[in-house]
């Protein structure tokens, strides 16, 4: 049980204050290939994904790795008495059957204690190039999620993760909510110096070809 998860999710009431159509998510999702390559249904709710810092992205923001390494909340429109799973995940861009989970926690449910199996981590160590983190919401049925608990330090327990799988075994059904957003592995910094040297590197090209 995590000691900050219940302050790290908070659930809107009935309300969805969120003004983004199920057609619009449903179009996002399939215009980056989530749908079908990943998951086979688009959610039908938005899952607003927000940072400390004031970062909030939205189906396909571009954020770098300092942008996400304080554990975000999640809002998401719920059914009264409902339970949820909340998870974050990247998938592998060679095998996009195969996943690295970033968060995981359960039984969330407004006003109460959640259960944290997976610790959030933003940009693991050693991921490289942009990744795109997605995030989902799942509806309990009723069948508890038993997972081993994985904290900050463990990364080999992350990878060779399945969504689909695990929705499948905990007959979770289609995600009810959900969101994504690409990270680069760089940090603002780093990234801000591979641009400036690529930039440095066109320039030299071009100089060489005027020659």
């Amino acid at each position: 049980m995590s000691p900050t998860a219940k302050s790290a999710i908070f659930v809107l009431f009935l309300v969805n204050v969120l003004v983004v159509s199920s057609q619009d998510i449903a179009t996002k999702f399939s215009d980056r290939k989530i749908v079908p390559n990943i998951i086979p249904k688009a959610p039908t709710g938005l899952a607003k994904v927000s940072y400390p810092n004031g970062k909030a992205p939205e189906l396909g923001t571009k954020l770098n790795a300092n942008d996400v390494k304080e554990v975000p909340s999640v809002s998401f429109t719920n059914e009264s008495g409902a339970k949820y799973v909340v998870l974050m995940f990247d998938p592998n861009p060679n095998n996009t059957a195969n996943h690295t989970q970033h968060w995981l926690v359960t039984d969330v449910q407004p006003n109460t204690s959640n259960n944290t199996l997976t610790e959030y981590v933003g940009v693991l160590q050693g991921q490289k190039g942009t990744r795109q983190f997605v995030v989902l919401v799942y509806k309990l049925s009723g069948r508890a999620i038993e997972e081993n608990h994985l904290d900050k330090n463990n990364i080999l327990g992350r990878v060779n993760f399945n969504v689909n799988e695990f929705a499948k075994k905990y007959s979770l059904g289609d995600p009810v909510a959900g969101n994504f957003f690409d990270v680069n592995s760089c940090t603002g910094i780093k990234s801000s110096i591979a641009i400036l040297f690529a930039a440095m590197g066109l320039i030299f090209m071009f100089g060489n070809n005027k020659l």
